[in-house]
């Protein structure tokens, strides 16, 4: 069962608030996330504290898992990530849970597996800001986001443009209690201050 709040992740035409401001959900598929030891990590590997993955509080079995984006379109068509979610599972999640969040000042969205932190570091290294910029703007397009980080085992990240902001996290369980999906929230809630919602919108549309 999916709570009323999540809903608009799972479906299209909600209105929704990101920090690049209001837009109705348009919901579609990237790439599959291969996780070589099943622990998932969110967030871009940098230089600065802030700039630290977050290791999501759940374990699932290796393999490949399908992955949508949903935007939220803006007038004008200008589109900006309001949900990610990784499916771990086809049945539906019965329960939910917060699993932390992670912050960007670098509009780095990245999903891998915990052990291809350092394939990561060194494979973002070798681009140029460049292509690293069109990898990320190419989810909210018509790309996959797909990253190959070992060409032998086929290992990935799934590389999205966020916004610099803070991202919930929350992982929904099936009955066992077994994870069944992941759920990246990017929404302005209200517990963000309009201050401060009103800054990271002007850094957003950069």
């Amino acid at each position: 069962m999916i709570p009323p709040e999540l809903r608009p992740a799972f479906e299209e035409g909600h209105r929704v608030e990101t920090p690049g401001g209001v837009g109705r959900t348009r919901r579609r598929r990237l790439a599959n996330l291969v996780l070589p030891s099943g622990h998932v990590t969110i967030g871009c590997p940098g230089v600065y504290a802030d700039q630290a993955p977050c290791h999501i509080p759940l374990s699932v079995l290796p393999g490949n898992y399908p992955v949508f984006i949903t935007l939220a379109v803006h007038n004008g068509g200008r589109a900006t990530t309001a949900f990610v979610t990784v499916h771990f599972a086809p049945a539906e999640a019965v329960m939910w849970e917060v699993a932390g969040s992670f912050f960007t000042d670098h509009g780095d969205g990245v999903i891998y597996d915990a052990s291809l932190a350092e394939f990561l570091r060194q494979k973002k290294e070798a681009m140029s800001l460049e292509q690293w910029q069109a990898l990320k703007a190419s989810a909210l397009q018509d790309g996959d986001g797909n990253l190959i980080l070992d060409e032998t085992t086929g290992a990935n990240a799934i590389v999205f443009r966020a916004c610099d902001w803070i991202y919930r996290c929350h992982v929904g369980r099936d009955g066992d209690g077994r994870a069944s999906c992941l759920l990246i929230d990017g929404r302005v809630h209200r517990s963000h201050t309009d201050g401060i919602a009103a800054w990271f919108r002007r850094l957003c549309r950069r």
